[in-house]
This record gives C-alpha cells, sequence and structure tokens, in this order.
C-alpha cells in the first residue's frame, strides 16, 4: 500500500511573525547503551546505570544521526542516537565548568573536534572516542570559542574570543596563520562562527554584526541590523 503526504498547514501569521525555527525534539536525557567497539562505561554521577539524564550541557554538535552533547555537569562527551534515542558515553572531558561554551565539529568521518577552553585547546577523537590529535598555540590561542574543520584544505580553523582572531592549523596540530579580521572594521568581541555557501561567518557581539570571509581571510561583507 501507499500513502499520500498530506499539504502542508496554511499559516495565517504574517511574515514578521512567523517563526524560523520551531521546536521538534528535546533531549533531557535517554537510556544509557554501550556504542560496538567501546569498553562499557557509565556516566560520571549517575544515579542511575541505565539511564543518563544531562545536567549542564554547555556544548552539541550533530552530523547524520549522531547528536554529540557536551556535559560540564558530568565531564563527559555523550553520544546521543536519534535513531534508537540513546545516550552512550563517547568520551571522558574534565575541565569543563557550567559558565563555559565548548565548540563542538563532527567531521565526514563521525570523527569530532571539542574546544576545551579551560585548558586552551581543542582535542580532535575518533570514531570510538579515542584521542587522536592536539591542537594549541600559546602565543595566539588563549581562549577558544569554536572549531571547524576545514577537510578540503586538510585545515582545522579555532576561533578565539579574547584575541577576536581565527587560528589556522594544519592537521597534525601545527599553527599555520591568522586569518584577517576585517581590516579597516576589525572584529571586537567574536561570540560564535559557522561555515556556508560565501565562506566563514563570524558574529561580532559588541558591534552587533556578521562579518564573512572568504577561505583566504579576505573579507567579502557584512550583515548588521540597521
Amino acid at each position: 500500500g501507499a500513502c499520500t503526504p498530506l499539504p502542508p498547514p496554511q499559516s495565517t501569521a504574517s511574515a514578521g511573525e512567523r517563526q524560523l525555527l520551531t521546536p521538534w525534539r528535546t533531549i533531557s536525557g535517554a537510556w544509557h547503551s554501550v556504542e560496538p567497539g567501546q569498553a562499557p562505561s557509565r556516566a560520571q554521577g549517575a544515579i542511575n546505570a541505565d539511564r543518563i539524564q544531562l545536567q549542564y550541557p554547555i556544548g552539541v554538535a550533530a552530523r547524520g544521526n549522531d547528536v554529540y552533547i557536551a556535559d560540564a555537569g558530568l565531564h563527559q562527551i555523550l553520544r546521543y542516537d536519534r535513531a534508537r534515542e540513546t545516550l552512550s558515553v563517547f568520551a571522558p572531558f574534565p575541565g569543563l565548568s557550567a559558565d563555559q561554551a565548548a565548540g563542538l565539529y563532527v567531521a565526514s568521518d563521525q570523527s569530532l573536534y571539542v574546544v576545551n577552553p579551560s585548558e586552551r585547546r581543542v582535542v580532535h577523537y575518533d570514531r570510538l572516542g579515542r584521542v587522536r590529535q592536539i591542537f594549541a598555540d600559546e602565543s595566539n590561542l588563549s581562549r577558544p570559542f569554536a572549531v571547524l574543520a576545514m577537510e578540503p584544505l586538510s585545515e582545522v580553523w579555532v576561533g578565539d574570543s579574547l584575541s577576536n582572531q581565527v587560528v589556522v592549523f594544519n592537521s597534525l596540530g601545527r599553527s599555520l596563520r591568522l586569518l584577517n579580521m576585517g581590516g579597516d572594521a576589525p572584529l571586537r568581541r567574536l561570540s560564535a562562527m559557522t561555515i556556508g555557501p560565501d565562506g566563514l561567518y563570524l558574529c561580532d557581539r559588541s558591534a552587533r554584526k556578521v562579518v564573512v570571509l572568504a577561505p583566504d581571510g579576505a573579507q567579502t561583507y557584512e550583515l548588521r541590523d540597521g
């Protein structure tokens, strides 16, 4: 048999009232599972060994069926399986605190990059949660907050909120260069970054703008309210 999908409901709200994002699923906890190839492990501080309850999630990233969550209360990176609706312990992650944000990025090979702001570095894990590489730069990386793996270039880009710059590493953990932060309109307080069709999008909280950089670091344009 077959069925015909229902047409989407017609909204009567105006364009200004219509929400761009609507809630779809809430993850506050799930049954505990052990992934194939990983040693049995339970969440630190978990009362129920059969169920993991989130305490202080401070970072999240997803690719495909997997959602990775950094939890400062459990001091662990958790992996949520959307199909089975279960949580597993991906890797221990000490040093996290609830007043910090940990940037996460999932690469195409399902490896995971995690920003550790307390230790001023980025940790790269393989699919099984084993440490593959460390990215650190004492001179230029003081308060990392976000990370992106630029896989076609074999580079890792790490945003630093203290120096308001992006440090570019090669895949072996060696820092290569710094991205130009806009020339005549330098960024003052980086708070978020992501990759998009036009390059690197950087959010400046103080200047209330988004700056878009080309892959070579040249500024292309700005997005500003008003």
